[in-house]
């Protein structure tokens, strides 16, 4: 016999729990699976996303006599170094405003595309506190 509240583990004739007062089961509910914690979540988009970047910029920068004279590969490298560096600026911004430990979000900013992880794991979590 067990208690369902507290898990103890009776002898046979008992009925009733001394702790809790919980009529006794023969035999215990499976526990639920521990679930990660609130904070831990993958973003796939967060994590590719840079990796896209550096892969993208490392080939236009091996090809760059080639690159830049065609303006369809020319304009997106523009558009993604203009996008990044507004995004590290605006993590820089957020993490002096709202962090109690700005460096460590600074330091952040220094990696291409880091803002989409910065908005879904911190922005996201702030607006829901």
């Amino acid at each position: 016999m067990f208690c369902p509240n507290c898990r103890t583990e009776y002898s046979p004739g008992f009925t009733r729990c001394s702790d809790c007062s919980v009529d006794l089961v023969v035999a215990l509910p499976l526990k639920p699976r521990a679930s990660l914690p609130e904070h831990v979540h993958v973003y796939f988009l967060a994590y590719v996303l840079p990796a896209v970047f550096i892969v993208y910029l490392l080939v236009v920068f091996f090809n760059r006599q080639r690159a830049f004279s065609k303006p369809y590969i020319a304009f997106p490298w523009f558009f993604m170094m203009f996008a990044s560096n507004c995004g590290s600026f605006w993590v820089l911004y957020q993490a002096w405003r709202y962090e109690k430990r700005p460096l460590r979000y600074a330091l952040l900013a220094c990696i291409p595309y880091s803002f989409f992880w910065y908005y879904l794991a911190r922005v996201q979590r702030r607006k829901l506190l």
